[in-house]
């Protein structure tokens, strides 16, 4: 799921209730109840523990006060259970090296977009694309991308739920458009395109990929 030892440590029932709020974003006591098959009851026991903790927040819609419902969300201290690189350091380092040799930083990053290109390559060749979003999956989840596959029928979509740097990227962009080369490059022979980005205000970065009509 994650590779956050923190995250890790905590009852499985609370920690899978953390990533459905990292994930969705929000929802009700009785959605948490639907999706981890346990009662609406526990489920706010869980919530209670979390709030407490500062890790979850939430708040109330509806009118009336028959009719008002909580929602539930991550709070700031819940958002850094998921590891975000360093995210200052990084924000600085990237300034340092840009005033200081400029350009320097996008070699860098093309040099991390070609070795992961040739880690990932060799996995995908020949295979069916199912396979190959399994493989890329393998390789992004260690990375906490916190990446999630859907089928629409048509095509795969393949979505990150948490950027690990997004802090550097909110300031040089170069590294998304790594990313998204990265993935061309990887399954040449699909059609890739990004359908969410967080920089235009997404809460999530997310790719389409299909066989490509060539």
């Amino acid at each position: 799921m994650t590779q956050n030892p923190w995250l890790e440590s905590f009852p499985s029932t609370r920690r899978q209730i953390i990533v459905i709020l990292k994930k969705r974003g929000e929802a009700s006591a009785a959605d948490l109840a639907a999706m981890l098959f346990i009662t609406v009851s526990a489920i706010r026991q869980h919530l209670g523990r979390l709030t407490g903790e500062g890790l979850v927040g939430y708040r109330e819609v509806g009118h009336g006060p028959g009719r008002r419902r909580r929602l539930y969300s991550l709070s700031a201290g819940g958002e850094q259970l998921f590891p975000t690189g360093y995210e200052a350091v990084l924000v600085r380092l990237g300034e340092h090296l840009e005033e200081k040799a400029p350009g320097l930083l996008d070699h860098f990053v093309e040099e991390q977009r070609r070795r992961f290109v040739e880690r990932a390559a060799p996995r995908m060749v020949g295979r069916p694309l199912a396979v190959q979003v399994g493989e890329l999956i393998d390789l992004l989840a260690p990375m906490n991308f916190l990446p999630e596959v859907a089928e629409d029928g048509e095509a795969t979509s393949l979505t990150f739920f948490h950027c690990p740097v997004y802090g550097l990227v909110r300031r040089f962009s170069g590294a998304c458009a790594a990313e998204a080369a990265a993935l061309a490059d990887v399954l040449p022979t699909r059609a890739v395109e990004r359908t969410a980005w967080r920089l235009e205000g997404a809460p999530v970065c997310s790719y389409r990929l299909a066989e490509s009509a060539s």
